[in-house]
C-alpha cells in the first residue's frame, strides 16, 4: 500500500457537502487520517470547472437529490467530467445505492456520521479503482506508435468540450483533421519502418504548432486530429492551420533522404451545434474530404453545404449499388477505325448507367464514386466480362469482324489489385473470346503514379499475350522517354491534342512526336476525338494507324453496334 492508499500527506479530498456540520465532521476525520481535506459546498461539487481547477484526488459530496433511482449521478458526472473519483455520502441510515464501496463500479458510498475505518476503507477502494482505471484508460486510449491521444481518447475529450459549450456562454472549440498528402510514397519507396519515423515526426511538428490549451490525437494511419480548446472565432482555427503548413516546408529526413510533403486538413467548429462528438469528427473529416477533392494541399471549414453534398453523395452510393445488383448498368460501344483502309477494327467499351427515373447517366457522374467506394471492381468485372461475350457474339454471326478487336478500360483500383491478372483469365476462358483480341486501356496518370509496382503488372499482362494500351496519353506527368519502362503495345492521343490540328501548329508537331516515337518503339497509334475530315487527313497524312471519334460515330448501343458493324462502312 503507497502513501495515496495510506492517506498521505499529498493525497488531498474536496469535501463538497451541502450541510456545514456534515462537511466539519468529514474534514476532520479525513485529516486524522493524514489526508489532506479542501473544504467546499454543494455549489463546488456541481462547478466541474471549479473542481478542476482545485484538483483534488477525490471529491466527498452529497447525493443526486432528484435521482432517487441514481443517487450517484452527480458522482458519475465529476468522475466522467472531471476525471477524479468522487464519493457519495448518504444519510445515517439510508438504503445503499447499486454498485457499492468495492463493487464493479468505481464509484463509492459512505453513510454519516464518519466512521474513520470505514472512511478510510473507501477512499482507499476508489483512489486504487481509479488508478487501475486510468492505467487501462492510458492503454486503451493512447497511440502506442507516437504516444498521442488516439480516436477514442479524443472522443472522450470531444464529450467535455461540447458539455463546456452548454453550461458556458460564448466558449468555443475546433476540430481540425489533416492526413499527409504523399505518405503511401514514404511506404512504397522506404518501407513501412521509414513511415512510422514520419508519423512520429509529425507528431512533434503538430505539437510544436498548438497553444498550451490545445491537444493532438492520432485518428490511425496518416491521419491526426488538432482539438483547439477555447478559440474566439474561425481566424484562431485558420491560424493554426496555416502554422502546421508552414512547418511542413522543412523535408522530413527519412534515411539520409528528404522527403517533402504537405497534408489536406479539414476543420469543423463548435459554434454549428454539435450534441455528439462523433458528429464534430464526421464534418470535420467531410471538410478534409472537399480538401483533397479540392486539389490538396489546403484546408477546408466545414459548412452546411457540404453535409447537404456528404448525403447526396450517400444516397447516390446507395444507387449505385443497387443498379449493379439490378443490373442497371449497360455496354455502348465506340467504333475504332483503321485509318488506312477506313474500316472498322473494333470497339472501346465504354459503361453506361440507364437510371429509372434520370435516363442514361454518363459515366463522369458515377465512375469517381465507385473508384470511391470500390464498386469499380465489380463494375469492372462486368464489363469485361459483358464486352468479351459481346466481342464474341459478332465474331461469331458477322463476316467481316472475324478478327474484331475489344478494348476495355482498367480503372486505378482494379489496376493495382493484384488479382487482375487471373480474373483477365478467367473471363477470357469463360467467354471463350480470344485473348489477342483483347485490348485492356490504362490511364497515363495510373501508370506514372507508382512506376515500379506499374511495370511489374504491365510485364505480368503482357507475358499473357494481352494487349496493352495507354490511354489519354500527353495529358499526364510522364516524359515521352519514360515509354521505354512500359512495353505497352498502343498509345491513344488525347483528344485534347488532336481538336486542335489544323489550328494549332504545336499540337500537330505534339502529335507527330509521339507517332514517329511510337513507331520507334514498335507501337501503335490510335487518335481520340476525331470530329472532323480535316483532322482525320492530317493524321492520315502523319501515319497514324488508327482513329476514334464523333466523325465515324458516337458510342452505340450493342443492337446499333452490331448493324453498324453489318454494314461494313467505309470512312
Amino acid at each position: 500500500m503507497d502513501d495515496t492508499e495510506r492517506g498521505g500527506t499529498g493525497t488531498s479530498v474536496l469535501v463538497a457537502l451541502q450541510d456545514p456540520e456534515a462537511g466539519r465532521a468529514f474534514s476532520s476525520a479525513l485529516e486524522a487520517l493524514g489526508y489532506r481535506a479542501l473544504r467546499g459546498s454543494a455549489a463546488t461539487a456541481a462547478d466541474l470547472e471549479g473542481i478542476q481547477n482545485l484538483s483534488p484526488d477525490l471529491v466527498l459530496m452529497d447525493p443526486t437529490a432528484d435521482a432517487q433511482a441514481d443517487p450517484l449521478r452527480g458522482c458519475r458526472e465529476v468522475r466522467d467530467g472531471c476525471s477524479v473519483p468522487a464519493v457519495a455520502v448518504l444519510p445515517a441510515g439510508a438504503p445503499p445505492p447499486v454498485g457499492g464501496p468495492l463493487g464493479h463500479d468505481p464509484l463509492a458510498w459512505v453513510r454519516m456520521p464518519p466512521e474513520p475505518r470505514e472512511l478510510q476503507l473507501v477512499v482507499e477502494a476508489s483512489l486504487r479503482e481509479h488508478r487501475l482505471a486510468q492505467a487501462l484508460e492510458k492503454r486503451v486510449h493512447f497511440d502506442e506508435l507516437t504516444r498521442l491521444p488516439n480516436r477514442a481518447a479524443l472522443v472522450g475529450h470531444l464529450r467535455r468540450l461540447l458539455r463546456r459549450v452548454e453550461r458556458r456562454e460564448g466558449y468555443r472549440f475546433a476540430l481540425l483533421v489533416l492526413d499527409l498528402d504523399r505518405f503511401k510514397v514514404v511506404n512504397e519507396s522506404l518501407g513501412p519502418k521509414a513511415g512510422d519515423r514520419l508519423l512520429v515526426d509529425l507528431a512533434g511538428r503538430l505539437a510544436g504548432c498548438l497553444r498550451g490549451e490545445d491537444s493532438v490525437a492520432r485518428l490511425g494511419g496518416d491521419e491526426f486530429a488538432v482539438l483547439l480548446d477555447g478559440i474566439r472565432d474561425t481566424r484562431d482555427a485558420y491560424r493554426v492551420a496555416r502554422r502546421i503548413e508552414e512547418s511542413l516546408k522543412a523535408p522530413f529526413v527519412l534515411d539520409g533522404h528528404p522527403f517533402y510533403t504537405t497534408a489536406s486538413m479539414g476543420i469543423a467548429q463548435s459554434a454549428s451545434g454539435y450534441r455528439d462528438p462523433e458528429e464534430v469528427l464526421r464534418d470535420a473529416e467531410t471538410a478534409l474530404s472537399r480538401a483533397k477533392a479540392m486539389g490538396r494541399a489546403r484546408y477546408e471549414m466545414f459548412d452546411a453545404q457540404m453535409h447537404s453534398r456528404a448525403l447526396s453523395q450517400l444516397e447516390a452510393e446507395g444507387d449505385l449499388r443497387r443498379a449493379v445488383d439490378a443490373g442497371e448498368l449497360i455496354l455502348h460501344y465506340q467504333p475504332i477505325v483503321l485509318l488506312e483502309t477506313g474500316r472498322i477494327g473494333g470497339f472501346e467499351a465504354l459503361v453506361r448507367w440507364q437510371h429509372p427515373q434520370r435516363g442514361l447517366v454518363p459515366p463522369n457522374e458515377f465512375i469517381p464514386l465507385a473508384e470511391d467506394t470500390g464498386l469499380i471492381v465489380p463494375i469492372g468485372q462486368w464489363v469485361l466480362e459483358e464486352a468479351c461475350r459481346q466481342a464474341r457474339a459478332w465474331q461469331e454471326r458477322i463476316a467481316s469482324a472475324r478478327d474484331l478487336k475489344m478494348g476495355v478500360n482498367l480503372s486505378a483500383r482494379q489496376f493495382s489489385r493484384s488479382d487482375v491478372p487471373s480474373m483477365v483469365k478467367a473471363t477470357v476462358e469463360r467467354t471463350g473470346f480470344d485473348r489477342v483480341h483483347l485490348r485492356l486501356e490504362i490511364t497515363e496518370s495510373v501508370v506514372m503514379e507508382n512506376r515500379e509496382s506499374a511495370a511489374a503488372m504491365i510485364a505480368r499482362l503482357k507475358a499473357m499475350g494481352i494487349h496493352l494500351c495507354m490511354d489519354d496519353f500527353g495529358t499526364g506527368y510522364s516524359s515521352l522517354s519514360a515509354l521505354h519502362e512500359f512495353p505497352v503495345d498502343t498509345l491513344k492521343i488525347d483528344r485534347a491534342f488532336v481538336s486542335r490540328l489544323g489550328s494549332d501548329d504545336s499540337a500537330t508537331g505534339i502529335v507527330q512526336t509521339i507517332i514517329l516515337l511510337a513507331r520507334h518503339l514498335r507501337m501503335t497509334v490510335v487518335a481520340e476525338g476525331i470530329e472532323t475530315a480535316p483532322q482525320l487527313a492530317t493524321l492520315r497524312g502523319l501515319g497514324c494507324e488508327m482513329g476514334q471519334g464523333y466523325f465515324f460515330s458516337r458510342p452505340l448501343g450493342a443492337a446499333a453496334a452490331a448493324a453498324l458493324l453489318e454494314s461494313d462502312p467505309r470512312w
